[in-house]
């Protein structure tokens, strides 16, 4: 509700175990009866192997197609697949799926057709901030949805920024560890941090 009420624009910042993925899904249910085309970016291969099984068994009974991109998924470049895919299609439910890294290349963004009626989800949002993902955050779209335990990214003020600007800020409240733990998602744990100093060889490499 809150999310709606934003202008359906925003991010969950909710920790582990208190159902992203699931009020995602629902998300996009209403996205699908609206006519819209989710676009779902995840940071990885075995993310995007199981948002495509979540996908399937939650939409798959009401025909949704998806065109999967990554993760040795390369059909979307041939014969501009993507660009006839991503266009409004009232009537024929579709959604995209991709790595963030795939989504962010020259050859993704010049083939897909962006405006209104997409509905970009961001699971793990905050990687949308590292240098070559972050060229996402200038895609047209409708309604944005950030996924994320720790949508802040460390160290990159400018990263976290740019990111809560073009997804619209944190939806309130959070769900926090403490509240994971106490509703059971999460078991109780003890986070210990341990200090490792770089030599001045090994920053200048890290750095690299």
């Amino acid at each position: 509700d809150a999310w709606e009420k934003r202008g359906r624009r925003g991010i969950f910042k909710h920790a582990t175990g208190s159902g992203k993925t699931f009020t995602a899904l629902c998300a996009i249910g209403d996205s699908l009866a609206k006519d819209e085309i989710p676009l779902v970016l995840v940071p990885s291969d075995l993310l995007l192997k199981q948002w495509d099984y979540e996908l399937r068994a939650t939409f798959g009974g009401a025909g949704l197609q998806i065109m999967l991109c990554g993760g040795g998924n390369a059909r979307w470049r041939n014969d501009g697949r993507l660009r006839t895919w991503s266009r409004p299609a009232p009537g024929r439910p579709r959604a995209i799926l991709s790595t963030m890294q795939t989504a962010a290349s020259d050859a993704f963004r010049g083939l897909i057709v962006s405006g209104e009626h997409l509905f970009m989800v961001a699971d793990e949002v905050h990687r949308l901030g590292a240098m070559q993902a972050s060229r996402l955050l200038g895609l047209p779209t409708g309604p944005r949805l950030g996924l994320s335990a720790t949508p802040e990214r460390a160290g990159d003020p400018d990263g976290t920024t740019r990111i809560m600007d073009y997804s619209g800020g944190l939806v309130p409240p959070p769900f926090t560890l403490e509240d994971a733990i106490a509703a059971k998602a999460l078991t109780p744990y003890a986070s210990n941090v341990h200090t490792v100093r770089l030599d001045d060889d090994e920053r200048e490499r890290w750095r690299a």
